[in-house]
C-alpha cells in the first residue's frame, strides 16, 4: 500500500495511487479484491461416474458430500466418493469457467486429466484420435 493511505480491509489499493479519505473522490481508487482460493474438483463416485465442482473449501465440501446432506445432489446415491482430481484458482470466475469446460467433456477427457496424462488430453481435445 502506498504511504498516507486508508487501510479497507476487504480490499488492498493499487500502488501508486495516493488517497486521502476526506477529499478523493470514491470513482478514482481503485481495487483489488483480495487473494482467495476456488478449488474445481472432480469427485469419483461408487458407480464409477464423475461428479465436477466449484468450492471455496475442497475438504469441507468433499466431506458435505460424503455426509449425503443434500437428498437431490447427484452424488446423495452414489456414495461413498473418492477425490480425484483438484486444480486452485485465485479468482471464481476462472474457477467456474472451468468447472463449466470440464462438465462438456467426456469420460476420457476427463481421466486423461485425472492420470496427468496431458498429452492425451491433448490429441483427445484436438479430434486426433477420432480421425
Amino acid at each position: 500500500m502506498s504511504s498516507g493511505g486508508e487501510v479497507y480491509p476487504e480490499h488492498r489499493r493499487r500502488e501508486g495511487y495516493k488517497t486521502n479519505k476526506h477529499s478523493l473522490p470514491e470513482q478514482n481508487i481503485q481495487y483489488i479484491r483480495p487473494m482467495n482460493k476456488y478449488t474445481v474438483y472432480i469427485l469419483q463416485c461408487s458407480d464409477g461416474s464423475y461428479y465436477t465442482g466449484v468450492t471455496n473449501d475442497v475438504n469441507r465440501r468433499v466431506q458435505e458430500h460424503n455426509d449425503g446432506l443434500n437428498p437431490g445432489c447427484y452424488t446423495f446415491s452414489r456414495r461413498p466418493l473418492n477425490l480425484v482430481f483438484q486444480q486452485d484458482f485465485h479468482f471464481i470466475e476462472q474457477a467456474i469457467a472451468f468447472e463449466k469446460q470440464l462438465k462438456g467433456w467426456n469420460r476420457k477427457k476427463k481421466e486423461a486429466l485425472i492420470s496427468g496424462d496431458i498429452d492425451l488430453l491433448k490429441r483427445l481435445s484436438s479430434g486426433e484420435l477420432w480421425k
